[in-house]
């Protein structure tokens, strides 16, 4: 999904279809790869998208929930 040679803070918003903040995850990647076990079950069904923002670049993935 991103620069996997970044090491560094990764700042991750997941927001609902209106844009709308509904959680937000902060961590340090220290190694090749990064790994984040969220549990979006409470969310309920519906599109999402999750905002990925490290070393000054943005990465936006859709997620939907059937």
């Amino acid at each position: 999904m991103f620069d996997s040679d970044y090491t560094g803070k990764l700042f991750i918003n997941i927001k609902d279809l209106s844009g709308k903040t509904i959680r937000q995850y902060y961590a340090d990647k220290n190694k090749s790869f990064y790994l984040e076990e969220m549990d979006l079950s409470k969310f309920g069904k519906g599109i999402y998208f999750i905002d990925v923002n490290y070393n000054d670049k943005k990465e936006i993935v859709k997620l939907v929930i059937e």
